[in-house]
């Protein structure tokens, strides 16, 4: 199975900013650009090229990235749903009927991932959430719903400022205080950030968490070597600058355009040696056979702020 074409291909518009200036277009075009001419600007700029999606999902690379990981003294814990617990979320939730349009075709790995992170908030209504990039999911309603929680939603394509339960603007620079929030969630939107928005995110959550607080990222997408994927038609219309020793997998009708994978060098470089405030635990889910078909969620990872 091919992670690469399956995760985020139901796409977010307008996750983040693109730098610190210029408003970030999610699909900008450009008329008259063909896949294999956009393919080729890439080329041109020295990029290193493949064509099709990144691969990541084999259980022999999961075994090899844990090796490696481990000598920079990081685990990776192997993690088991609990599917009755999973299936009861689901209908509790009320996937199935108040929300049977949200990702109705990726259902299965969206519930997966919203369910393992309420598992892990254990959220109450003394807690305070925030969904980030959470365009119109369903989490933060669901979310205040089973737990009594004050949840929000954060996006750049809101109207800027805290209004009601919707934050707006730029993730890395948002308009609440510091230790705010006791609860943040990244699921499926950590690897849109461009550049080193990446980074600069991950300080923006350690700043608005209190102690203790939990972020949960899920999946956390990464590969042999430091990866990107896009759908060249909208990177080459968007002047996408991508990481400088990453391998950019060109995969058409995608539909994104940035998909970050990390390697094992770049994820210390870029998340876990910037983020001092930041303690890192990554998990290895191991029953997803058992799951429903068109699961992709393998690698997860819980930040706590010490």
């Amino acid at each position: 199975m091919q992670l690469g074409t399956l995760f985020s291909k139901f796409k977010k518009k307008n996750t983040h900013q693109a730098d610190g200036s210029q408003p970030y277009i999610y699909q900008p075009t450009m008329p008259g650009l063909t896949y294999n001419e956009a393919v080729n600007s890439l080329a041109k700029k020295g990029y290193p090229i493949r064509l099709g999606p990144v691969e990541d999902l084999a259980d022999d690379f999961l075994d090899q990235l844990s090796t490696e990981i481990s000598k920079h003294g990081i685990r990776i814990q192997d993690y088991f749903i609990d599917i009755n617990a999973y299936n009861q979320y689901v209908t509790k939730a009320g996937y199935l009927d108040k929300y049977k349009d949200y990702y109705w075709d990726n259902r299965a790995e969206k519930t997966l991932e919203h369910f393992l992170a309420f598992s892990q908030l254990r959220l109450t209504k003394e807690d305070i959430f925030i969904d980030i990039a959470s365009e119109h999911s369903p989490v933060p309603d669901i979310y205040r719903a089973l737990s009594g929680a004050n949840c929000y939603a954060q996006d750049i394509q809101y109207p800027s400022g805290v209004i009601g339960n919707k934050i707006g603007g730029d993730a890395c620079a948002m308009p609440v205080p510091s230790e705010f929030a006791t609860s943040v969630t990244l699921t499926c939107s950590l690897e849109h950030f461009e550049g080193n928005t990446d980074t600069q995110l991950l300080a923006e959550i350690s700043r608005i968490l209190k102690p203790n607080g939990k972020l949960i990222i899920a999946p956390l997408y990464m590969a042999a070597t430091e990866s990107v994927q896009t759908d060249p038609l909208y990177s080459v219309a968007a002047d996408v600058k991508f990481d400088e020793h990453c391998t950019v997998y060109c995969k058409e009708g995608w539909g994104n355009r940035h998909g970050r994978f990390y390697s094992v060098k770049s994820l210390i470089q870029r998340l876990i040696n910037p983020c001092k405030e930041l303690d890192f635990q990554i998990f290895r889910l191991r029953n997803y056979p058992d799951l429903p078909h068109g699961i992709y969620l393998r690698l997860f990872m819980i930040c706590i702020k010490k």
